[in-house]
């Protein structure tokens, strides 16, 4: 299986979980191709975690953990969704 790793080097938009108290983030880059939300501007949970969920974590559903995203307003306020 594919695994989706991508690094921000500063702020970014994108989605999130909790895993047993650890933050596994997921910014959101232009021509990314795995997850991608319909509008293309961003990730939907439900596809991208076939190709992030650790292996523990493999076996439940993308809404079983918390999760949230991230999102900027147009001043570049970021917001925070959980």
């Amino acid at each position: 299986m594919k695994r989706y790793i991508h690094c921000a080097k500063e702020p970014a938009e994108g989605v999130f979980w909790v895993i047993d108290d650890k933050l596994y983030s997921y910014p959101f880059y232009d021509g990314a191709d795995i997850g991608v939300a319909k509008s293309g501007n961003t990730f939907n949970h439900a596809k991208l975690w076939p190709h992030i969920a650790p292996s523990g974590a493999r076996n439940k559903s993308f809404d079983y953990y918390p999760r949230g995203r991230v999102v900027f307003t147009g001043k570049g306020k970021p917001v925070i969704y959980i």
